[in-house]
């Protein structure tokens, strides 16, 4: 069996926020906490939590190694969002694009770690 990278990739989950989303190692599919089998009584770890997005470190991350140190201190004393930053500054394809890669390396590694066998 297999899972999709662009699958896990819909279900991304951000470190802000307590975790939703488990991977089934028996099925290979992605189901929510509140759809767990908690009464299993297998020998191993059927359900395993879905990687963490940590976004803000991502962000900032793209401001200083794109941007600039300067970029970066603008935004923290903005007082808009981090999407209209990357838009006023005719970066948003630009990041969505890192983003994507970023999210990506990080599912890939996740998968590794977890022995989950992936498809890209």
């Amino acid at each position: 069996m297999r899972i999709s990278l662009t699958e896990l990739f819909s279900h991304s989950q951000y470190t802000n926020r307590p975790v939703y989303y488990y991977f089934d190692k028996k099925t290979y599919t992605i189901c929510d906490i509140n759809s767990l089998d908690h009464q299993q009584n297998l020998p191993y770890i059927r359900y395993i939590p879905l990687f963490q997005v940590d976004e803000e470190a991502i962000q900032q991350e793209y401001i200083l190694r794109f941007m600039g140190k300067r970029a970066w201190r603008k935004f923290q004393e903005s007082s808009v969002c981090f999407e209209a930053f990357m838009q006023t500054n005719n970066e948003w394809n630009s990041w969505w694009r890192f983003y994507q890669q970023t999210v990506y390396a990080l599912i890939k590694q996740w998968c590794n770690d977890n022995h989950i066998v992936f498809e890209e």
